[in-house]
């Protein structure tokens, strides 16, 4: 049995929820088989994990996930008899599903002292820890919920929370148990019937278990690595039950990874000069977001590109910034149209005029971020002026949050969550663009390239700016002569990166402020280019 741990493979494919089901469909193996190595891994990890006198808590639902925690505790209890074993059964035995019922008829058999099996479906009153266990175990609901929990399962899973010792540890199988294994949200029914449990109006903490660890089988799901997901899903740990690779389909998306990117990241030669690294302009700032463009230029200018002149839209704007007196500041009227330039349009932008829109037309490069988004959505004419330039073979990048791509496809921002594969997807072929939709996991997609989702960054990424430093990176990028899709992987994974290190170093989560990240992504870009890049973000 074959545990991908956490060596981090250059491309890790992730597969959608009906792509799981072809697989296990299309494979020779029955589905007892199945789900026997999947009990076999579960054990194997266990046992790699457990101290010798552990006390392990399974949680086993009604279908195949429960199925899979009955089977493992009954493996486990035969390899390691010294661990003490309770398993909470959320139906009486008779209304398991059939593998279910097959894997509980073993455990059955090994009912002792150490080992324990109790009924807990339909009962007012749960079990309440004597001491809490060493280990959970959740094998409550996998892939196949499609439905929000009820509240017999949030109460269990707030009774759970509630009981749980820190030191406690968690493991997932498969997935967290109420978490969406395709787009990595918690729906918001589910938080009803969760706030409907008068004794416990914190509705957002019991949607979901979160776990340490999750060992997710045969392939990587997207939603470990998005919305929720990097919440809750811990360290994650491939099994993929020694299945044959022909099996596997074209993933639906693959992780972002330096190796996408890092034989094209731009090299300084000694033979070169400041025209060799390209030229950035910004255009925004408008009265009151005079910091935005300045973020995205310190960035683009400690990112690489030779030369940073920002358009400022502010009434009376300032003609240096004294920190960084290398960026050459004026007002947007002033600063002379160069098509070969990279233009960034958008940090600090409340309003769009007739020559924004020609430079939108004209600029071979042009990436469209925060306002400037807000306004297309809004405006025919700059709509008009976006989707012409696939066809005159110009790029195009928009860098919208969730709430800016709802804007754009006229949805809510639950639609752009609920599905943000397909809305890159649907924003990449409206607009002839490449999309980075920004967010927990980050997806960046261009018509004929495979998706990809970004696996670093935290928490501390959630602050104002990171956004125009985001959009700097990948025009400094650009300006140096990565394409835009390569440009986009290469800023997202930095940018991400970044962030986790100044984390690491203690300046953040909390606090973290944007103007703290140009200098770190400087440090990341000189890093990949002196040794292969590594993730912060413990990814297999």
């Amino acid at each position: 049995m074959t545990l991908a741990l956490s060596s981090q493979r250059s491309f890790t494919p992730l597969f959608s929820i009906a792509q799981i089901r072809e697989i296990e469909k299309n494979t020779s193996l029955t589905p007892w088989e199945l789900m026997h190595r999947a009990a076999q891994a579960s054990c194997i990890w266990l046992t790699q994990h457990l101290p010798t006198h552990a006390s392990v808590l399974f949680l086993a639902g009604p279908g195949n996930n429960g199925g899979d925690a009955l089977l493992s505790a009954y493996l486990l209890q035969q390899t390691l008899p010294s661990i003490s074993i309770t398993l909470w059964l959320t139906v009486p035995p008779d209304h398991l599903q059939a593998l279910a019922a097959q894997a509980y008829q073993l455990a059955q058999q090994v009912v002792s002292e150490t080992f324990q099996i109790v009924l807990i479906g339909n009962t007012t009153r749960l079990p309440i820890y004597i001491d809490p266990p060493d280990w959970i175990i959740d094998g409550l609901f996998g892939i196949g919920l499609t439905r929000p929990l009820d509240n017999f399962y949030s109460h269990l899973l707030h009774h759970i929370g509630n009981q749980t010792h820190t030191t406690t540890q968690i493991l997932a199988l498969d997935v967290p148990s109420g978490l969406n294994a395709d787009h990595g949200y918690i729906s918001a029914s589910l938080r009803a019937d969760i706030a409907s449990l008068q004794d416990h109006p914190n509705t957002d903490e019991f949607c979901v278990l979160a776990a340490d660890y999750t060992l997710t089988f045969i392939g990587h799901k997207p939603g470990l690595y998005m919305h929720s997901g990097r919440d809750v899903a811990g360290e994650i740990v491939l099994a993929n039950l020694d299945l044959p690779a022909h099996l596997l389909p074209e993933p639906i998306a693959i992780l972002n990874h330096p190796a996408l990117f890092n034989t094209v990241l731009p090299r300084r030669h000694h033979h070169s000069h400041k025209g060799s690294y390209g030229t950035v302009h910004i255009v925004g700032g408008s009265e009151g977001m005079l910091g935005a463009p300045l973020l995205a230029g310190r960035t683009a200018l400690l990112s690489g590109a030779g030369k940073v002149l920002i358009g400022l839209l502010h009434s009376t704007p300032p003609v240096i910034d004294w920190a960084y007196p290398e960026l050459m500041l004026m007002r947007f009227s002033a600063l002379a149209h160069n098509e070969n330039a990279v233009w960034l349009l958008g940090p600090g932008m409340a309003h769009i005029s007739e020559e924004i829109i020609f430079t939108i037309s004209s600029a071979k490069s042009c990436i469209l971020d925060a306002g400037a988004l807000n306004q297309l959505a809004l405006s025919t004419a700059m709509q008009k002026a976006v989707t012409a330039r696939h066809a005159q073979g110009k790029s195009t990048i928009l860098t919208p949050h969730p709430l800016e791509a709802a804007r754009l496809l006229k949805c809510s921002v639950d639609d752009i969550q609920h599905a943000r594969l397909q809305s890159v997807a649907t924003l990449a072929k409206q607009f002839g663009a490449i999309i980075v939709l920004k967010g927990s996991g980050t997806v960046i997609d261009e018509e004929g390239q495979r998706p990809v989702i970004n696996p670093t960054g935290c928490g501390a990424l959630a602050t104002a700016g990171s956004g125009d430093v985001l959009a700097g990176l990948i025009a400094a990028l650009i300006a140096q002569g990565m394409s835009g899709y390569k440009a986009c992987c290469a800023a997202v994974w930095l940018h991400g990166a970044a962030a986790d290190d100044l984390v690491s170093e203690g300046i953040g989560p909390v606090g973290l402020n944007a103007n703290a990240l140009p200098t770190a992504i400087r440090h990341q870009i000189n890093t990949c280019n002196t040794t292969p890049c590594a993730s912060t973000s413990s990814l297999q």
